[in-house]
């Protein structure tokens, strides 16, 4: 039924997309889309006003149509994505109310309600479901219980879950290893190692050993059957699972250097931690080095390992603090060495974080097809997002504020991957033809990657923490810039001749002499050639419709003529009284 392949590629995206809200609304889509495909809508639309309740799926729909599977899995996806979330929101704020805090519990619980829903139908046989279907369901259904257990303070509900969950997924493996190992690095194994640490199990304990140790026998009679059916000795622990963590010949770290600042590490936990974290550098160096040839998504993979053991040293310092809180005063030296690892670890973690996204964009643009291109400058500009957010969180460290070098170093970082967001999404304008925006994005970038070099040549760059990928040199900026000057030039020129041809176009819509349009102001120049037609034509010209008023004076009708005369033998002689008249004044004179 596809339980374990659809959670996978869907935590894969969640970890690709960097952001569980983002996460929350690809879960509600897909959900709503696949209910309608399946007849399962709910709720009032603009069709139905009316509001649906949610219909239930049975047993028997699960047999005939396996895709109702999704339906419950991305309903507790979307759930979960909600609780982490609201989670990470209440840590980059630095406190959390007990509002915050039920909230959160809440979702967890509804998505392990919906995962127990999924495992009971699942189980059932009507379903039609096969043994590996069950195991599946189970596995995941422990996962969501083992997070609900978690925030509900529950340390020995949620270890036993997630020993459970790690159990089935690692004797699944073996017909399909890239999927399970998926599940288990980004679904179980951080969890498992969070949850035995609160549990007070050693740290020094390999995690798959951990899992057999933790897992439930006695109550779980039945599913023990039903995983050692799968594998025989799936609870055995061997040699290699029962040795330290740490590997003979590795220097247990006993102090770190951190802005030429020197701190001893006392705890036992936290030097494993430190010591496990440095040794999975080591073989993820050595890992790209060897396959540099290798897409980014798949180099992008073997982060992991060293993403999860930087937890646990973060996790162990932590806990650490947490011990001393109350213990030791707070300006004891031996307290600031502690927080001093704090802002150590954590600086390491986020980095390394940044390094897997950095080259998870490598190659992304390139590799893409003819129609793919924009979602993947898309997914390009979610990664560079994601590194933004991520030097917001190492700017935010204890510590770091105070450090002026290094604050204008991460500002000078910010800048460098701003300009490359900023080209990302030029390109993605261009693809679009809209190339004026192109133009001023890559005018952006450009000023952005011109202020990180002059940061850098005022700064030493001294690369503290030897983080892969988040060490900028003035060398990679220098020669971003040189391409980004290239590119501005480019478009300013693809910009001027769309303007050129827009004014031409605009120009032949009008092509009537000058004389002809007096009435229209000319928006560009005045064609000084296109003023009158030369040589003139013949062409009507407008005038004054007189030939009627003239036609009728000339037009005689009968019986006008003596009227006429009689008219001017009456002038005539008031004439010739008005001439006597005038002979006299007043009528005395001219007789």
């Amino acid at each position: 039924m596809e339980i374990a392949s659809t959670v996978s590629s869907l935590r894969v995206l969640a970890q690709e997309l960097g952001d569980y809200n983002k996460y929350r609304r690809q879960c509600t889509n897909r959900l709503a889309k696949a209910r309608k495909r399946e007849g399962k809508a709910s709720g009032a639309t603009k069709r139905n006003p009316k509001y649906t309740p949610k219909p239930i799926t049975t047993p028997e729909e699960l047999a005939e149509k396996k895709e109702l599977v999704k339906v419950l899995i991305f309903e507790a996806e979307r759930a979960w994505a909600a609780a982490q979330n609201i989670y990470e929101l209440s840590l980059d704020a630095g406190k959390s109310t007990k509002v915050d805090r039920d909230h959160v519990t809440s979702r967890f619980v509804k998505a392990a309600k919906i995962g127990e829903t999924l495992r009971t139908l699942i189980e059932t046989p009507e379903s039609g479901s096969s043994e590996k279907d069950i195991l599946e369901a189970i596995a995941y259904s422990a996962t969501l219980a083992g997070h609900a257990a978690e925030h509900q303070k529950k340390k020995k509900a949620a270890l036993d879950n997630f020993a459970i969950a790690h159990m089935i997924y690692s004797v699944l493996s073996v017909d399909d290893k890239e999927k399970f190992k998926k599940l288990l690095t980004l679904s179980v194994e951080p969890q498992l190692a969070r949850t035995a640490a609160a549990a007070g199990l050693p740290r020094t304990v390999k995690v798959s050993a951990t899992a057999k140790q933790a897992f439930p026998k006695e109550e779980k009679v039945e599913l023990v059957k039903r995983i050692e059916a799968v594998d025989s000795k799936a609870f055995d622990i061997d040699a290699e699972e029962a040795k330290v963590v740490v590997v003979e010949g590795e220097i247990v770290i006993d102090s770190v250097t951190w802005r030429s600042r020197e701190a001893p590490v006392d705890n036992a936990d936290i030097k494993v931690a430190l010591t496990s974290a440095k040794k999975s550098e080591r073989e993820l160096n050595n890992y790209l080095a060897e396959n540099e040839k290798l897409p980014g998504k798949e180099k992008a993979s073997a982060f992991d390992k060293v993403l999860a053991a930087w937890q646990e040293a973060v996790d162990a310092v932590k806990k650490d603090i947490d011990e001393k809180k109350h213990t030791v005063d707070q300006n004891s030296v031996e307290m600031q060495n502690v927080l001093l690892l704090n802002t150590y670890v954590n600086y390491n973690l986020i980095g390394w974080r940044i390094s897997r996204n950095v080259t998870m964009g490598e190659g992304i643009v390139e590799s893409a097809k003819a129609g793919r291109k924009l979602s993947g400058l898309k997914e390009q500009v979610a990664l560079y997002d994601a590194i933004l957010q991520s030097l917001e969180q190492m700017e935010e460290l204890p510590g770091v504020g105070m450090d002026e070098e290094l604050s204008d170093e991460l500002s000078a970082k910010k800048n460098y991957f701003r300009a490359l967001k900023c080209h990302s999404i030029a390109n993605s304008h261009f693809l679009l033809n809209k190339r004026r925006n192109a133009l001023a994005l890559q005018a952006r970038a450009h000023e952005l990657v011109s202020e990180t070099i002059k940061t850098l040549q005022s700064t030493e760059g001294t690369g503290e923490s030897g983080v892969r990928g988040i060490t900028i040199t003035v060398a990679q900026a220098e020669d971003l810039k040189t391409r980004l000057e290239k590119e501005v030039t480019r478009f300013r020129a693809l910009a001027e001749i769309e303007k050129a041809s827009a004014d031409r176009a605009h120009l032949a819509v009008t092509p009537l002499p000058l004389i002809q349009r007096l009435d229209i102001f000319p928006e560009a120049e005045v064609d000084l050639k296109n003023i009158v037609h030369i040589p003139p034509k013949l062409e009507a010209i407008p005038v004054k419709p007189i030939f009627f008023d003239v036609a009728w004076n000339y037009i005689s009708y009968p019986g006008d003529g003596e009227k006429t005369s009689t008219v001017k033998t009456e002038a005539s002689e008031e004439t010739e009284q008005n001439t006597i008249k005038k002979r006299s004044l007043f009528g005395f004179f001219g007789r």
